[in-house]
């Protein structure tokens, strides 16, 4: 879309011609088109982990409001474990069958110690 087009004052000031918005990040604003693509693919990656009950921290992201002492943030790609009271933090090798078999084994564990 083209700045006429967008309604962003923003971009109608920079004169952005084509240009992508990304309407879960705040409207973040992309003008190649490659970036607009991995963009797309680091929300994909990261709906992923979700559905295994982990959350995806990229190199750029900032995991210290939630897990303050992570060694992880800012240096590298690495997933926390969302389930209450587990700090499992795996890094980028990290497979969805590897979440799925972390889950089974988190709810196994937890129903032999009832």
């Amino acid at each position: 879309m083209n700045a006429a087009d967008c309604g962003y004052s923003y971009c109608k000031e920079l004169n952005y011609r084509e240009h992508f918005h990304c309407m879960d990040c705040n409207s973040r604003v992309f003008v190649k088109k490659e970036e607009m693509i991995r963009h797309f693919k680091w929300h994909k990656k990261r709906d992923e982990s979700l559905q295994h009950g982990f959350m995806r921290y990229s190199p750029c992201d900032d995991c210290s409001d939630k897990f303050p002492n992570c060694s992880h943030n800012r240096k590298q790609t690495h997933y926390h474990c969302l389930k209450q009271g587990c700090d499992k933090v795996g890094n980028d090798q990290w497979s969805g069958i590897t979440f799925q078999t972390f889950q089974t084994l988190q709810t196994f564990l937890y129903y032999i110690t009832l």
